[in-house]
């Protein structure tokens, strides 16, 4: 059969889609043709009279969508407009489908494929399995067994040029932590046991050697969601990754980790073999929210962890959330403080989105806090939190570098935080002159050779665009 894929890169930049790429080398190896529509502003864009137009040119026999909860409504309505148009059978994969099965009901999709999804696409190619209704997918228990990626099936180069030449990959499934706002506590439910598994480090070897081949990669960023919590694998793989990638190649990586994972011959072992950064997955540092989080770790545990990672002049890079229910001001500047003492290289901080079928998206539905559709890629809290109001709570996001700086002591910060507290903060001008403000403040603190946090945005006036971006520290 001739499968066609759909991945729906429409709410972030061009990247790769480990569910496609593997769903083709599987249906490759099993004797079927595969096609792919890379939805992207810059490949195939989100318009249906032009996706519609090249699966009629393609002519597939099935067509194959992978969703997130954030695109699933968009997918939804482009299947719809599929069906009016073509008979062919239309399929869901992917987390949505996974998390969400009761969607199903009233959808545009013929079948919906929940959990792992290689040999139930597989049968259906066969013509093993009808492709209607739900069909449970077979967890995939070893690894090995499966065929490298296919790195041919998306305009690899591209991505892999777009991101500055970093190469997104991961070698493992799963994560064994049952943190309240993550799906992995709800997929180790779906999928069962063994949850958490790793391909063979030889394979993972080859396969790097096989796509730094083909395309040109100066730094790898393991995707893994813990690339650490296996010392043993770690210590193996590492040791292999710098005789055949570092030493032969001089391309360095940057992985994902808990801070709980680190320990000083880890850290050590990574910085020798090539590890430019650490990942870590912080949230919050109000120790009341790490508990209702259910994430299982402390504040003493996150400042071991980068005290371990200054030691080996390992980069930190830190994902924290805001707009987490129950938080109050005082959660959030007791964050901002505990940032200023350990200082990550980079922080990213986004407002909490529930994820249906979590600890907090339950919470959020049994308390009434739901405001928005948690399935729409939103630039605001979803949430209409009781202990903090909604305007009070985007200015801090909006403020976060401005706030920490303001906690390391710096007093010019602290009354442009006071100013700013003042003014629209949703205003488009607003933020013009805020990164105007940044540029010139951070001018000021690099003369007296002070670290400090600066906005990463591209100065483009009425742009909000970073929004997408990070904060960066600056070091004199």
């Amino acid at each position: 059969m001739h499968v066609l894929l759909m991945f729906p890169n429409i709410f972030t930049p061009l990247s790769f889609s480990p569910a496609v790429q593997i769903l083709s080398a599987v249906l490759k190896g099993a004797g079927h043709s595969v096609s792919l529509l890379h939805i992207h502003k810059n490949l195939i864009p989100n318009d249906e009279e032009t996706i519609i137009k090249e699966i009629k040119k393609i002519k597939p026999d099935i067509i194959g969508f992978t969703s997130t909860s954030f695109e699933y409504e968009r997918v939804e309505e482009l299947a719809g407009a599929i069906k009016k148009e073509v008979k062919t059978p239309v399929i869901l994969g992917g987390i949505h489908a996974t998390i969400s099965p009761e969607d199903f009901k009233g959808s545009n999709f013929d079948c919906w494929v929940v959990g792992e999804g290689e040999k139930a696409m597989v049968s259906i190619a066969n013509g093993e399995i009808k492709p209607k209704g739900i069909i449970h997918g077979e967890m995939e228990e070893d690894l090995d067994v499966l065929p490298f990626n296919d790195w041919d099936i998306m305009d690899s180069a591209r991505i892999i040029k777009s991101k500055g030449n970093w190469l997104d990959i991961a070698f493992s499934r799963g994560c064994p932590f049952d943190c309240a706002f993550c799906a992995n506590a709800l997929l180790k439910k779906i999928k069962g046991e063994p949850y958490v598994r790793k391909r063979n480090v030889d394979k993972c070897i080859e396969e790097l050697k096989y796509i730094i081949s083909k395309f040109d990669v100066k730094v790898v960023n393991f995707a893994d969601d813990e690339f650490t919590l296996n010392h043993k694998w770690v210590s193996e793989f590492l040791k292999k990754y710098k005789a055949e990638i570092l030493d032969k190649h001089d391309i360095h990586f940057v992985i994902e980790a808990r801070v709980d994972t680190i320990n000083d011959k880890t850290a050590k072992l990574l910085k020798e073999c090539g590890c430019l950064e650490i990942q870590f997955g912080v949230e919050t540092c109000s120790p009341r929210l790490l508990k209702f989080l259910n994430k299982g770790i402390t504040n003493e545990k996150i400042k071991k962890a980068f005290d371990i990672c200054k030691k080996y002049d390992i980069n930190t890079y830190v994902y924290m959330m805001i707009g987490i229910p129950t938080e109050t001001e005082k959660d959030i500047m007791e964050t901002m403080k505990f940032l200023a003492i350990i200082r990550p290289r980079i922080i990213r901080p986004t407002f909490l989105c529930p994820v249906k079928g979590t600890q907090i998206y339950d919470y959020c539905v049994e308390h009434k806090l739901l405001s928005k559709n948690v399935t729409v890629w939103n630039f605001e809290s979803p949430l209409k939190l009781k202990s903090i109001d909604s305007t009070t709570l985007f200015r801090y996001w909006f403020l976060y570098p401005w706030v920490i700086n303001s906690c390391m002591g710096y007093e010019e910060y602290t009354k442009k935080v006071e100013e700013y507290f003042k003014k629209d903060t949703t205003d488009s001008a607003t933020f013009d002159t805020l990164l105007t403000d940044d540029e010139k403040l951070s001018k000021e603190m690099r003369k007296k050779k002070l670290e400090h946090y600066v906005y990463k945005a591209e100065r483009k006036k009425g742009d909000r665009k970073f929004r997408f971006n990070r904060f960066e520290m600056v070091k004199p």
